[in-house]
């Protein structure tokens, strides 16, 4: 069989820093497809290079579609009048009128349905796109599903297959648990690919259809390198992701004041990796209530390769993630990859990377001293050299880009014989 042709809609990738898992995935998928269509529905920030293969294309359009009907404030207010499922969510959630952030989600949502099938049919004239040799492939289940599999399964074959996280997949993520025809989002996929089994568990203790759920970890590549560990006497703790409220980076500068203030003769180092609007509060936080044996890094924002730099040529002795909500965090994989240990909440999928093999899981509402004792456990670690070494290993096991996404492809092209 030829090799077929995908569509791998996202949300902003490759502009800016977001979605940064596709930058290893794209290179996979674009040896087991003919063409690779990239295509955002919003672009904000500088395009990353994509794999200089032949067969990935960008396509830079779609956005202006989704951009031209958010021009206006009264046109993006009129988008949903004209869709009939709209009426249906109003009856089915009325709360809604009372809330402007369940309104914004609909609005949202129903925005890139409208984009999607303006969209789309030109698109597939244009390129010659064949439904019999071509999968649909949206990385997070939105409005772009939705406006796909609403349109074009109803006239023709189409595949289309979509990937779950976190922000997509909870319920307890949003105001008034409100996620617009998320139950018609599910059931119209051929594939459904989860990044966690306890997304896994999520869909088919919630959703209407759950036979055609996939578990598919993500993964990052192996760049052959092992993290040192601190031989100087500093205890250093790095944390990577953006500086927003659900990382709770707030909590953990309380566990890592707490740790230092009850350990007075040690040298702590915490560096944060990532930007993000709460940054200048937190670092006013730090230079408030850390003590003096306790020093701290903002990094910024950072390139994935920036990140991979820093773990290969600095020590690293913890890795730090206190989330209150998370998918499976590719973040810890990257740390894990170089065999440092891992602190993080018991939320979403963090259980099947984190355990005391690897590291310290916390609880999903942790104390300034459930930190703290977690930051204990890790340096006070009778067996350090072992945990990271069972770090790594666990990684390689489970976490593998090579592995996961040659995998993932499988599956994908299983989905072509229907």
């Amino acid at each position: 069989m030829p090799k077929p042709t995908l569509l791998l809609f996202t949300d902003n990738f490759p502009y800016g820093f977001g979605e940064p898992f596709l930058e290893t995935e794209i290179s996979v998928l674009a040896i087991h497809f003919d063409r690779v269509f990239v295509i955002p529905h919003r672009r904000s920030g500088i395009a990353r290079t994509l794999p200089t293969t032949e067969n990935i294309t960008l396509i830079d359009d779609l956005w202006q579609t989704y951009h031209a009907l958010t021009s206006s404030r009264l046109q993006h207010m009129s988008v949903p009048l004209t869709e009939a499922h709209f009426y249906g969510e109003l009856i089915r959630h009325p709360a809604m009128l009372k809330s402007g952030k369940m309104l914004k989600s609909m609005l949202t949502f129903f925005t890139q349905v409208r984009a999607i099938r303006l969209w789309i049919s030109r698109f597939l004239e244009d390129n010659h796109i064949d439904p019999q040799t071509t999968l649909i492939y949206t990385y997070w289940m939105n409005g772009i599903t939705f406006g796909v599999t609403s349109l074009l399964q109803q006239t023709e074959n189409w595949r289309v297959i979509s990937r779950v996280h976190g922000y997509d997949l909870y319920h307890h993520r949003h105001t008034g648990h409100y996620m617009p025809l998320w139950q018609a989002n599910i059931t119209a996929l051929d594939k459904i690919f989860v990044i966690s089994q306890h997304g896994r568990d999520y869909l088919h203790n919630h959703a209407r259809r759950n036979d055609h759920v996939h578990l598919s970890y993500l993964g990052t590549i192996d760049h052959n390198q092992r993290n040192v560990l601190s031989t100087d006497g500093v205890f250093r703790v790095v944390s990577c992701s953006s500086l927003s409220a659900v990382k709770r980076i707030d909590r953990l500068i309380d566990g890592l004041a707490h740790f230092a203030t009850q350990h007075p003769k040690r040298i702590i180092e915490w560096t944060h990796l990532g930007s993000g609007v709460l940054e200048e509060p937190l670092k006013s936080q730090a230079q408030a209530i850390l003590p003096n044996n306790a020093s701290y890094h903002f990094k910024g924002q950072l390139s994935n390769q920036e990140i991979y730099t820093f773990y290969a040529t600095h020590p690293v002795d913890v890795f730090a993630l206190v989330s209150e909500s998370e998918g499976l965090s590719v973040a810890t994989m990257e740390a894990q990859s170089f065999g440092i240990p891992l602190i993080a909440t018991d939320v979403g999928g963090m259980s099947e990377i984190v355990n005391d093999r690897t590291g310290r899981l916390l609880p999903a509402q942790p104390t300034t001293k459930d930190i703290a004792d977690a930051l204990v456990f890790i340096s006070d670690h009778t067996s350090i050299e072992e945990l990271r070494d069972n770090s790594r290993e666990y990684w390689e096991k489970n976490f593998n880009a090579v592995a996961n996404y040659d995998a993932f492809v499988k599956e994908l092209l299983s989905t072509m014989i229907k």
